[in-house]
C-alpha cells in the first residue's frame, strides 16, 4: 500500500488505536482501503499494531504516541496532519478510560485525565478536523460513548456523565454537519471483551460465551456499518436495545442494591 501522504490517499484517524476496540476499528478502516494514523498513548502497544498491520496487510500504518488527556494535545495532533499533508477522511475518537469509584474519593489527577479523554481532546478534534471536512463537502466521525450513558449510577457519576457528554454532543454534531456531507456516528457499546474494566480473562470469556459482553471485532463491525450508512447513533447488541427502557426507568431501590453489591469492585 502507498504511503499515507501520497496524493489521491484518505487517511483513518484513530484514537486509541493500538488496542482494544480502537484497534479492531483500525483494522475495519484498512480493509475498506484507508491508510491509518495510530493515536495511542502507549509506545510499545503501537509498536506492535504497527507490525500487526504490516505482516497482515503488508500496509505501513503511521503511529504516534501522545497523551490525549493533556491540553493542547488535540491541537497538536492536527498541526502534525498538517504539517504531512494528510486528508483524514475518517476520524474516531475512541479513546479513552473507566473509573469505578465514587467521585469524592477519586484522585483529582484522574479526573482531570478522563475529561481529558471523554470531553475536551474529542470535541476540539471534531472541532478541528470537522471543519476541513465541511470545507471539502465530505468525511466521517465516529465517537466513542457507552451503555453507560444511560447509567448515572453511584460510582459511575464521572464515567457516565462523560459519555452522556460525547452521546449529547454527537447527535448535536451529527445535525450540524449532515448538510454539509459530512456524517457523525456515536456509538454506544454495552460490554465488551477488553482489558478497559479490568476483569480477568476468564470472566470476560464467560461473558462472551453467555452473551453479556461482546467482543471488540463484533462492535467495530456494528459501529463502522453504521457510520457509514449515515446512522446518528448505534447501540450494538439487539438484546442491549431491547434492555435500555427498563434500565433506565430502574428503580432507586434496585440501584442502591447493584451498588451494594458492586461496591467492592471499585477502583
Amino acid at each position: 500500500m502507498k504511503h499515507a501522504a501520497d496524493a489521491g490517499r484518505k487517511t483513518a484517524l484513530v484514537t486509541g488505536g493500538s488496542s482494544g476496540i480502537g484497534l479492531a476499528l483500525a483494522e475495519g478502516l484498512a480493509r475498506r482501503g484507508y491508510d491509518l494514523l495510530l493515536v495511542s498513548n502507549d509506545p510499545e502497544e503501537l509498536l506492535v499494531a504497527q507490525r500487526k498491520f504490516f505482516v497482515q496487510y503488508r500496509m505501513e500504518v503511521r503511529t504516534v504516541a501522545m497523551d490525549l488527556s493533556a491540553d493542547g494535545e488535540a491541537e497538536r495532533l492536527y498541526a502534525l496532519c498538517q504539517g504531512e499533508g494528510l486528508t483524514v477522511e475518517v476520524l474516531v475518537n475512541d479513546a479513552g478510560m473507566f473509573i469505578y469509584r465514587d467521585v469524592a474519593e477519586t484522585d483529582l489527577t484522574r479526573i482531570r485525565t478522563m475529561l481529558g479523554l471523554h470531553v475536551t481532546t474529542p470535541t476540539l478534534l471534531c472541532r478541528l478536523f470537522g471543519a476541513d471536512m465541511a470545507a471539502r463537502g465530505h468525511g466521517w466521525i465516529l465517537n466513542l460513548s457507552s451503555y453507560s450513558a444511560w447509567m448515572p449510577w453511584p460510582g459511575l457519576a464521572l464515567y457516565s456523565a462523560t459519555k452522556g457528554y460525547l452521546k449529547s454532543f454527537s447527535e448535536a454534531l451529527w445535525a450540524e454537519l449532515r448538510e454539509k456531507g459530512v456524517g457523525v456516528t456515536v456509538v454506544l457499546p454495552a460490554g465488551v471483551t477488553t482489558g478497559l474494566y479490568g476483569l480477568a480473562t476468564r470472566y470476560q470469556e464467560l461473558g462472551r460465551k453467555v452473551g453479556v459482553l461482546m467482543t471488540p471485532e463484533q462492535t467495530a463491525a456494528i459501529a463502522l456499518k453504521a457510520l457509514f450508512a449515515g446512522k446518528k447513533k448505534c447501540i450494538p447488541g439487539v438484546l442491549n436495545r431491547l434492555a435500555l427502557p427498563g434500565l433506565c426507568l430502574m428503580p432507586a431501590g434496585m440501584v442502591r442494591l447493584c451498588r451494594r453489591w458492586t461496591k467492592r469492585f471499585q477502583k
